[in-house]
């Protein structure tokens, strides 16, 4: 009997309008979108911070290991990969990675991306194949591979958003839940 009356109770708070579902872009915020861009001599890794509500983007993780190219960081001269060489940089890094030459992970320490803000990664990717290494990616090249950023509200409250990169070189960043 007391089960109906809060049936009735959830029923008639909901028409009334007294609960309210979170809105969409609430419940799949966090998110970020990353797009790759083969340049010379560095590439570029754009992120955009898209979340509505106020969450910072402090850490990327980068995966490469299953991109369809089998992409590598060529970090210095002489190891895995081909051609020009650099370190990865970015003005909304909180310090300069330490990534070694060939590697297929990555993690960024970012300083606190706010929604609609953009920053710009430089690294240099190359394309491992049957015949050695390219300098050349193509976005096809970065399909597969994985990415992941954690978020922090004013709170102190983090939130993590994954997402996998397209055949365009893109990838939306959302909760697990938004996916």
């Amino acid at each position: 009997m007391r089960r109906s009356y809060q049936t009735a109770w959830l029923c008639a708070a909901a028409a009334m309008g007294w609960l309210a579902a979170p809105s969409t872009a609430a419940a799949c915020d966090p998110r970020l979108s990353l797009s790759f861009e083969d340049a010379a001599p560095r590439d570029r890794l754009t992120l955009v911070n898209l979340s509505e509500t106020p969450w910072l983007a402090t850490d990327l993780q980068l995966d490469l290991a299953p991109s369809a190219g089998a992409l590598v960081l060529d970090t210095a001269p002489g190891g895995p990969g081909t051609s020009l060489s650099g370190a990865v940089s970015g003005a909304d890094l909180s310090a300069p990675p330490e990534v070694s030459d060939g590697a297929t992970r990555l993690m960024l320490t970012l300083r606190d991306v706010a929604p609609g803000e953009r920053s710009v990664v430089l690294l240099d990717l190359d394309q491992s194949g049957a015949a050695g290494f390219a300098p050349s990616v193509s976005a096809a090249a970065l399909k597969g591979a994985r990415a992941e950023a954690t978020f922090r509200a004013a709170s102190g409250r983090e939130s993590v958003a994954k997402g996998v990169f397209g055949d365009r070189g893109a990838a939306l960043l959302a909760p697990p839940a938004c996916v």
